[in-house]
């Protein structure tokens, strides 16, 4: 096996050979959806115009990557039954991250008004002002046309890995995400821990590439 060069080789021979896996080597970065952005800039306030951003950064531990399957199937032939891949992939299941809530509250009140948008909490209704623009005059949702076809209200989440000297060394793509659920807030004042939450979400399809 031949070595890397002197440039590439520094890179492994600088690596802790026990060093321990950390709970803040990933970072996931959601690029706000369209209709996310556009609540606070049809109702924000200048003092309180923080959804406009087009992106949000956590550094989340947890279970932060899904199961990735291709199951077999059983094809009789003669007296066996040997097994053989479905190509297919069956749906995956939602991640749920962890996360250390800001001093401001504003990474967890960004998730929990997008949960918000996807059903109102005081009237159960979808996009109840329908600033995304996807609800028809009868009240009804409007599909999105084959070129549009990421709903507004989802979004690309991607969730980068950490060496110990923080450089990306993985990334992980999540497409069509949201969120379903976001977790209870927890606190002791008895206790010196930061204040931690953290949230489940959807998505379509995942994508994995090594940064080199």
């Amino acid at each position: 096996m031949a070595f890397p060069d002197i440039k590439e080789k520094r890179n492994y021979l600088n690596q802790a050979p026990f060093n321990k896996a950390r709970i803040d080597k990933f970072l996931l970065i959601m690029v706000m959806p369209e209709a996310l952005r556009n609540i606070d800039k049809k109702y924000g306030t200048e003092t309180q115009s923080k959804i406009v951003s087009e992106k949000l950064e956590l550094s989340v531990w947890g279970a932060v990557v899904p199961s990735i399957t291709v199951p077999s199937v059983q094809v009789p032939f003669g007296g066996q039954v040997p097994q053989a891949t479905s190509f297919t992939r069956p749906v995956y299941e939602p991640v749920t991250v962890q996360f250390t809530i800001d001093s401001e509250f504003y990474n967890w009140y960004v998730i929990w008004q997008w949960l918000s948008l996807l059903n109102n909490p005081g009237t159960s209704n979808f996009d109840q002002s329908n600033i995304s623009g996807m609800k028809l005059p009868d009240g009804t949702i409007k599909t999105p046309e084959k070129p549009q076809f990421i709903p507004k209200y989802a979004t690309e989440i991607t969730l980068k890995a950490l060496n110990e000297y923080n450089q990306i060394i993985g990334e992980f793509v999540y497409t069509q995400a949201f969120p379903t659920s976001l977790q209870g807030i927890q606190f002791n004042y008895q206790r010196a821990d930061e204040i931690t939450s953290g949230f489940t979400f959807a998505f379509s399809q995942l994508f994995f590439n090594i940064i080199t």
